[in-house]
């Protein structure tokens, strides 16, 4: 039987035990081969060339004046800085290492029309590259790869794939690929992932090509922190599934920064802005987002839904997400839905709606098709978007038998619109702040109706996330609206945490938390000799705080706390009070040098009892860490020691 008779796997075995049999793999060294010329000829002429290295490891004997390779070893081709125009295209049949180790060393396509590189052949290789420049010129205008991967494994370091007509890097068959910090430009496609193909990708640049990313058939791509911009469109998820960490869509120039077909997508932490025609889009087929602290700001499209467009066919075919604390800014659309636009099944948890702009729904426009759509807004702000029309902020219109939107515990206020400015159309749920319910056909329990919510502008939180949200104002009545039993979300949208739902405390409505900063969970500066530790109590907030066992005048410790942005804040102490206990000081710092004091609390009462202390309020001239001292400095005449609850600080912008 002949070896293209076998099947992929005993092709596999067979090569490899023709191997063995000559003695090749088994304890053999990778074989180096060091190239000085950029000749790509096979010929006999004493020096061993790039094509001549290649043709000795596929084969594995000794040839062309190449040293005998090690016969599946993982030999290593070092390459000169040099350009290497290829007359045919190149094939790799075993493990191999080609490096660039200085300089630049570029592998042209010339004039061939097959792929540069084929990766293949009945042993499964792995195959690493290393600081390449792989290249289509101009002049040749034949539809090929840079690399195309039907068998094994790749690992892409540092490596420029640039120019090709089709794709940059095509992965097939289960293979799977790794690219760190490489650059993929002006490719029709920079990857492609078909047939179960599985990429990590970390750091890259996927720059200017027709499509960055092309993932279908069951395909996995793994990415992290990378940028795709400049595309067409950024990533076309036709099916198989997409996990993205903080990483960038930006500025794709033509198309969807995401565009998701009968698939799953995951994106954490990544920001999709600039995009011309919708952030993200999400066809009318079998599909589902899920996102969490993601950014999707300032696309546009001439359609419906800028910032995200969710479809449904009305029968099977619906679109499916879960979106916690991401927010939608600054997204236009001229036809519905400036942030949003949902004909499927979406829930919106903790998530920012802000400045965006459409017809009608300039923050939200829910086309309720069937019951197998529906949209619920849970926790999240919807504020300060425009609609030409009407609705500014949430337009709900139902099909037959379709249900409402749900809007719970959240802020939908100060939109603008030329008829209902904030709701339109049926909504139920309640805990609300509603600016204007002139629009809303529901009867609604428990809303604060015609209210001021009272928010800052749109900035990024601190923190790595950089979430954009708006702070509650000192005076918002959504500030301790609602018991902490009624939490659904643990997190707001700056993934700051909610009060657990044992606390004896209220939490806000809306996408931001007035969040006390948990002293059991904040890093200590200095202190005073004294004893400082954590202790937990169901009686304290999240069921944890501190102790300091002070025992004199001057006794201390140092806190370090982040400020979200600038501004005066009032400072608030919560602790749990008793007979013995002291008067201290809050004062702050921006590092080690000089304090400046806030203000005092009295920590005595005559019980025990937990309660909370106004300090002061302070005028922090910039966001970060500053540190907070909280000193001893005397005790209530009443008072008998000087021992220190301490469960968290509290700061609310004034």
């Amino acid at each position: 039987m002949s070896q293209k008779n076998f099947p992929a796997a005993s092709r596999g075995i067979y090569r490899r035990a023709l191997l063995l049999a000559a003695g090749l793999v088994a304890g053999a060294q990778a074989t180096t081969y060091t190239i000085t010329s950029n000749s790509m000829a096979l010929t006999n002429d004493g020096t061993c060339g790039f094509r001549e290295a290649l043709d000795a490891i596929n084969t594995g004997f000794a040839k062309w004046g190449c040293p005998t390779p090690s016969g599946g070893a993982g030999d290593v081709i070092n390459l000169s800085a040099n350009t290497y125009t290829t007359p045919v295209p190149l094939t790799l049949l075993l493990p191999v290492s080609i490096r660039c180790p200085s300089g630049t060393c570029i592998i042209d396509a010339g004039s061939i029309n097959g792929n540069l590189f084929t990766v293949s052949g009945g042993y499964t290789p792995d195959v690493a590259m290393y600081r390449l420049t792989l290249r289509q010129s101009s002049s040749n205008t034949n539809f090929i790869s840079g690399v195309a991967l039907y068998q094994g494994n790749a690992t892409l370091d540092q490596t420029v794939i640039t120019g090709f007509r089709n794709s940059g890097f095509y992965a097939t068959s289960g293979s799977t690929l790794n690219f760190q910090k490489c650059s993929l430009s002006g490719n029709n496609t920079g990857i492609e992932l078909d047939n179960s193909g599985v990429a990590t990708l970390h750091g890259n640049t996927i720059s200017n090509n027709a499509v960055g990313m092309y993932v279908e058939n069951g395909s996995l791509a793994n990415s992290d922190s990378g940028t795709y911009t400049g595309n067409g469109s950024g990533i076309r998820c036709e099916s198989g599934a997409i996990y993205n960490e903080n990483a960038s869509l930006v500025s794709n120039s033509s198309g969807v920064g995401i565009n998701i077909g009968n698939a799953s997508v995951t994106l954490y932490a990544v920001t999709v802005s600039g995009n011309r025609d919708r952030g993200i889009f999400m066809e009318a087929r079998s599909n589902t987002v899920t996102m969490y602290f993601c950014n999707i700001d300032g696309n546009s499209t001439s359609g419906d839904g800028a910032g995200l467009c969710a479809l449904s066919d009305g029968g099977g075919g619906t679109s499916f997400g879960n979106i916690y604390s991401t927010t939608f800014s600054n997204n236009k659309a001229a036809g519905n839905g400036g942030g949003v636009f949902i004909s499927g099944t979406i829930n919106l948890k903790a998530c920012t709606i802000s400045s965006n702009t459409a017809a009608r729904g300039g923050g939200v426009y829910d086309y309720v098709a069937s019951t197998n759509s529906y949209l619920d807004i849970i926790q999240s702000t919807v504020a300060f978007n425009t609609a030409t029309v009407s609705g500014g902020g949430v337009v709900n219109v139902r099909g037959n038998g379709a249900d409402d939107v749900g809007l719970h515990q959240s802020i939908v206020a100060k939109n603008t619109a030329p008829t209902y400015p904030d709701l339109s159309g049926l909504s139920q749920g309640g805990s609300s702040i509603i600016g204007d319910l002139r629009g809303s056909l529901s009867n609604r329990t428990g809303d604060f109706p015609s209210a001021d919510p009272l928010l800052g502008p749109l900035m990024d939180s601190p923190g790595r996330l950089k979430v954009k949200t708006h702070a509650l104002l000192k005076g918002s009545p959504a500030i301790n609206m609602v018991s902490a039993k009624e939490l659904s979300f643990t997190v707001d949208g700056r993934g700051f945490p909610r009060p657990a739902s044992s606390s004896p405390e209220k939490w806000d409505v809306g996408a931001y938390e007035v969040t006390p900063f948990e002293t059991e969970s904040l890093t200590v500066i200095s202190q005073s000799s004294d004893d400082h530790r954590i202790q937990n109590e169901s009686g304290l907030s999240n069921g944890a705080g501190t102790v300091l066992r002070a025992d004199a005048v001057g006794d201390y410790v140092t806190y370090a706390v982040t400020i979200p942005e600038p501004g005066t804040y009032d400072i608030y102490l919560r602790i749990k009070a008793g007979p013995n206990r002291p008067i201290v000081e809050m004062a702050t710092a921006p590092g080690t040098s000089t304090f400046t004091t806030i203000g005092s609390a009295d920590l005595y009462r005559s019980s025990l009892t937990y309660l909370t202390r106004t300090v002061g309020s302070f005028p922090f001239t910039s966001a970060g860490i500053k540190y907070f001292r909280l000193k001893v400095t005397g005790k209530n005449v009443n008072s008998t020691g000087y021992l220190c609850y301490f469960d968290h600080i509290n700061i609310v912008k004034e």
